[in-house]
């Protein structure tokens, strides 16, 4: 009989807390390809944001276009396909006033689509300048924060990460916040994103594996071979139990196998883990072993769990 694999990731996933869940390349780029730019403020007034645009300062001004992106319009400084390449320059931007500047990774096509090519507007008088600093409007906390949530709720993952990002690069973003971000970052395979937040963590947090939730969700083709050097060193056996997931997704039972039993070998107590490694048992019709690992997972969790009640249905499917 089939054991769904939809019941280890579900599984899986309730152990995701707070998850509520250089040049521009274009001539050598197709419209799918990835490239990173520069976020600079988000309005609904296109005016405003052509002004503000306008009186940038002249060295940045040429490489700053304003672009549709839903119902706002955004400022994007610069695009290239080195996200390394960019980040210097963000700092220089918040310098500027733009204290909401992130990188932010879209597609070429997408780029080009939003591009209003056409900038011209009435002149007003100008915005005040003091010292070559732009003023720019504050976010509003609370405000910025419902609407992040609500497209995070609502599954539009472009928008949840822009007001993440735009939370994230004024300071105001909490570990839910990041978490989330993470998660986000997950599913669009944007790692260097996920990495710098990871990284300054030093591995401490629960952002790493917000991030392999959201790319063993999507099946990103990079996924092993950017965590890779962090799945042998995680000692609660979380990277393994999504890395050996991600293998199965990709019906490749037998590395998925192999790393289901690393991951009980390196955290038996787990129950997550526990079942996960019977069920892989269980597919290889070792149904022995699969009986006494179930058995196992009713030793760590309540009647009321609901890996208990799992289990229990598996075990009078297969004979206690």
């Amino acid at each position: 009989m089939k054991i769904l694999l939809a019941t280890v990731f579900t599984l899986v996933s309730l152990l995701a807390d707070d998850l509520s869940f250089s040049n521009d390349n274009e001539a050598v780029a197709n419209k799918h390809t990835p490239v990173y730019t520069i976020q600079l403020f988000t309005t609904k007034d296109l005016k405003y944001a052509n002004e503000l645009v306008e009186n940038m300062n002249s060295q940045f001004q040429n490489k700053t276009h304003v672009y549709k992106s839903g119902e706002y319009y955004v400022a994007r400084f610069a695009q290239d396909r080195s996200y390394k390449y960019l980040k210097p320059f963000v700092f220089t931007m918040q310098n500027m006033g733009y204290k909401t500047a992130y990188i932010s990774e879209l597609t070429l096509e997408q780029m080009q689509r939003e591009l209003i090519k056409d900038n011209k507007t009435i002149k007003k008088e100008p915005i005040e300048i003091s010292q070559n600093t732009i003023t720019v409007p504050k976010i509003s906390k609370s405000n910025i924060t419902l609407k992040a949530n609500d497209a995070y709720k609502r599954g539009d993952e472009y928008e949840a990460i822009m007001y993440y990002e735009m939370l994230s690069a004024s300071g105001y973003s909490n570990n839910k916040i990041k978490n989330n971000l993470c998660y986000l970052y997950g599913k669009r395979g944007a790692w260097l994103n996920a990495k710098e937040l990871i990284d300054k963590e030093h591995y401490q947090s629960k952002f790493l594996y917000a991030y392999a939730y959201g790319a063993v969700q999507s099946l990103q083709k990079d996924y092993y071979s950017n965590l890779l050097p962090y799945i042998s060193v995680d000692n609660s056996g979380l990277l393994m139990l999504l890395t050996a997931t991600y293998f199965e997704r990709k019906n490749d039972m037998q590395r998925a196998s192999s790393f289901y039993k690393l991951a009980y070998e390196k955290n038996p107590t787990n129950p997550y883990i526990i079942y996960s490694y019977a069920r892989s048992a269980d597919i290889q019709n070792d149904k022995q072993k699969a009986k006494k690992l179930y058995n196992k997972v009713f030793e760590k969790v309540d009647f009321e769990n609901q890996i208990y009640k799992i289990t229990k249905q598996r075990l009078v499917q297969i004979g206690n």
